[in-house]
Parts: structure tokens; sequence; C-alpha cells
């Protein structure tokens, strides 16, 4: 009889994202839409389901005006409404009215350039303390959540700010840029207390990977509110009118190739050869093959190989 081979854990998971999620919580969780219809059987050991929400997610509660995510912010997380309201607003004036109608000041190319220097030599590394600037900004501070900024007046960013959208229980935002590693398109907040559940981007696609239906309802959204955004910030499909791009649109496939934590090995893969570089990575098109449609990248890197055959 031969012994199981036991698969070591994420390593991310040396660090929960909240050490308060409790197996009580958890099990609320999976309660609630759309985890309780993802068949948890589809979810081998270590990465289950419940082990995932449990290690990758929080539950947060905010108060009126409390911001979610902020429209040019790079962030990594996905949420779902559980309680309440939010809206949603475009254009990045809309964060001088959080910080009470206060600019700040553009940093000139010697500033950007001296903090190169400051940088550490860790990446991806910041520090939580009460002292950092968007903390002295006030904040949300209810149990479960971190400082945020907030809108005190609510009514009358909802007067000055056009709201393209609103989102209730069951509404998911952010996972388009938390995948594709882009800035947040929009600025979210709550127009009402509310509760919600965040979950990093690395448990969210372990999710994705195992349920088909919650990949093909985030495909959807994404169709839904960036994919035309997309295409029209491109020279190519810029000067198409409203009914013309929603045409390229509809026949559109939105696909995610290779493995989305190539930056961890990254400066590894620099000191490799190209050709053991490229040895896992998927083929997007061949040379010599039919061309049936137009690739676009959207997040990430592609490798471009042309073979020149030698002369007999």
């Amino acid at each position: 009889m031969v012994d199981a081979v036991a698969i070591p854990p994420p390593s991310r998971w040396d660090e929960p994202f909240d050490s308060r999620m409790t197996d009580t919580a958890v099990a609320e969780v999976l309660t609630l839409a759309p985890f309780n219809g993802i068949d948890p059987q589809g979810f081998p050991a270590p990465l289950t389901l419940s082990a995932i929400i449990k290690n990758d997610a929080r539950l947060l509660e905010v108060n009126t005006g409390a911001i979610l995510i902020r429209e040019g912010d790079f962030d990594t997380s996905v949420y779902f409404v559980l309680e309440g309201q939010l809206q949603v607003v475009l254009g990045k004036e809309v964060m001088v009215e959080a910080r009470g109608g206060v600019q700040m000041p553009r940093r000139g190319p010697l500033a950007a350039l001296a903090q190169l220097w400051r940088n550490r030599r860790v990446p991806e590394v910041r520090g939580m303390s009460s002292n950092t600037a968007a903390t002295k900004v006030a904040a949300d501070i209810s149990e479960g959540s971190r400082q945020r900024l907030y809108f005190k007046n609510v009514e009358k960013v909802l007067e000055c700010y056009p709201v393209t959208a609103t989102l209730g229980v069951k509404d998911m935002f952010g996972e388009s840029s938390a995948l594709g590693r882009s800035p947040r398109s929009a600025t979210v907040f709550a127009a009402s207390p509310a509760r919600l559940l965040e979950i990093r981007w690395q448990g969210f696609r372990d999710i994705l990977k195992r349920d088909a239906e919650l990949r093909d309802q985030v495909n959807a959204i994404y169709r839904q509110r960036a994919l035309k955004t997309r295409l029209r910030a491109s020279a190519l499909f810029s000067h198409l009118s409203e009914s013309e791009l929603m045409e390229v649109a509809d026949k559109t496939l939105f696909e995610s190739y290779g493995n989305y934590d190539w930056n961890v090995g990254f400066k590894r893969q620099r000191a490799e050869k190209r050709r053991y570089r490229l040895r896992d990575e998927p083929m997007l098109a061949e040379e010599g093959h039919y061309t049936d449609g137009l690739i676009m990248l959207c997040a990430g890197f592609g490798w471009t190989t042309v073979i020149i055959p030698l002369p007999t």
C-alpha cells in the first residue's frame, strides 16, 4: 500500500489575511452567496474551500462614507457585499473631498528620483504605523476593518460626482483589477453601514480555478463593466462608435494564460537563459498557423520568438 503524498500548504499561509477569522465566521460565509453554491468536493486538501476562506479572507464592517477602493490605486483584494449598499463614482477629483478639500501636492521629478534611494530593499513591504499620512486622515475604525479614508458628507459627493452604479447584497467588485494587476477604475464607498467579505487575490484565484460557475460569472462581470473601457483605451478601437464597440466586445473572448504568480520568481527567471524561462509558459500563437483573431495583452508579459531557418 502506497502512502499518500502530503502536499504542503501555500507559503502565504504563514501569515493569514486576518488572524481573527474564526471557524464560526468561516461557517457563516459558506452559507452566503456565492460560496453556498460552490461544491466543496472540488477543493482537495490542503486548499479546501473553508481553508481558503479562513486564511485568505476577512470580514469588514464599515460606516457610511467609508471608502473601500480608490480610483487609480493598485490593490489586490476582491470584495463581496454581505449587507448594506455601496456607490461607485468616477473621477480622481472625488478624493479631494475625502481629504477635506485639500489637494495633495504633486511631487516634482527630483522628489520622485529621491524616492528610489529611500525604497526598501525587500519588495512589497509597507509600514502600517498609525503615523502614516493615510491613517492621519481619519477613518472608519469599526471592528474587523482597518483604518480608511471616508467621505464626511455623502450627500455632497452624490450631488457633485456621477454615480455610475449601486452595489448591494450578493454583488462583487474589485475582481478585474485584482486579478489583472491593474489600477482601480473607480472609487467605491459605503452609502450606508455595510458588511463585506474581502478576499486577497491569491485565494480568489484558487477558488476560480476550481469553480467554473464563479469563473464564468467573473468573466461576465468583466465583459459588462470593464471590457468596453479597456477596448476604448486602445488606439486601435478608440475611434469606434458605441454600437461598433459593443459589437467588438460581444465577439471578444476573455481568457487567462500562465501562472499569476509570475512576479514571485521574476528575479530568478531573469538570471536564466531564455529557453529555460519559456519552458513552462503556454503558447498563445505559433508561427505558421492560421490566424483567426487579434490577441491583446490586458496584463502580464508576452514573449515573441521568430524562427529563421538556416540556408541548406
